[in-house]
């Protein structure tokens, strides 16, 4: 179960990233920061089942930092 997780949560992630820098690159907003904000959340529950307080740190920053952007 954990495996398919990890798939799921990793090439999710990367899916959203990807979409997150494109929609940064032609100025399509807000969808670039819920793409990025959605790329987070995944690699930061990755960082959980990996055990990675760095991971897990950086991506908890990372989604305040979004979530106060989407806010303002």
């Amino acid at each position: 179960m954990i495996d398919i997780l990890e798939f799921v949560f990793k090439w999710g992630a990367t899916c959203f990233a990807l979409l997150g820098v494109y929609c940064t690159a032609y100025d399509i907003t807000p969808h670039n920061k819920w793409f990025n904000l959605t790329s987070a959340v995944l690699w930061g529950l990755e960082g959980i089942i990996w055990n990675q307080p760095s991971m897990i740190i950086l991506n908890v920053i990372i989604i305040v930092i979004y979530i106060k952007g989407l806010l303002k």
